[in-house]
């Protein structure tokens, strides 16, 4: 009950800001500028809403969140398809996940756009936040993939509060990845190879500061 009592007013809150006139978060859209050469840039957040997803395909760039467009269904395949684009990672759920409407049968469908008539499939705390099946258990492990081959991790507006997200992070960075805090109120520690960018999201992409301390540490 105490899941669900969360769950509804956090559902709600973001659906109605989703729909509503001053949605505009096209700036996401720069991450384009950060998208390799011949290559996928993998974005994992812990957000809920679709900025990321509306954002890039506003501007024709390639999303895939390892969900198969013309079925809905699960399938982490789709993330070594596609030539250059955005990967997207929804470690805690989306507001377009659902159960199936087979009782026999459940599993977690994505739907985009979304319907908006169906609850979601989120993890919300307390505790770890950390479901024990798929697609969480993949998209985790490729969180884990991702910061043992990554050489700099740029994370934008995060209190890295989750344990399970923050202590891989920092111990990737002790070993030799460069991070980079975008948030005007950074992190409560420091690790080996760290940068903070004391900005907020918008303001950081739309300066071109995130673009700016990425090339400076891939030098």
């Amino acid at each position: 009950m105490l899941v669900w009592g969360i769950k509804q007013p956090i559902w709600e809150i973001l659906r109605w800001r989703h729909q509503r006139a001053t949605y505009q978060l096209g700036y996401f859209a720069k991450l384009g500028g950060c998208i390799p050469e011949l290559d996928r840039l993998k974005v994992f957040s812990t957000n809920y809403d679709l900025c990321v997803e509306d954002a890039c395909r506003s501007k024709a760039i390639s999303v895939i969140t390892g969900f198969d467009q013309k079925t809905g269904r699960w399938n982490p395949s789709r993330f070594r398809e596609g030539a250059r684009g955005v990967n997207l990672y929804k470690l805690h759920g989306s507001l377009n996940w659902s159960l199936n409407e087979d009782i026999q049968n459940q599993f977690i469908i994505e739907q985009y756009p979304p319907s908006w008539n169906k609850e979601p499939d989120l993890i919300l705390g307390p505790g770890s936040k950390l479901q024990h099946d798929d697609p969480f258990v993949t998209l985790y492990s490729e969180f884990h993939a991702a910061l043992r081959e990554a050489r700099t991790c740029i994370s934008i507006g995060y209190g890295f509060n989750d344990s399970h997200i923050a202590e891989p992070v920092r111990e990737a960075s002790n070993g030799g990845m460069k991070l980079i805090d975008v948030n005007p109120s950074p992190m409560g520690y420091r690790t080996k190879h760290y940068m903070n960018i004391p900005m907020g999201a918008r303001a950081a992409f739309e300066s071109g500061e995130i673009l700016k301390a990425l090339h400076s540490v891939e030098r």
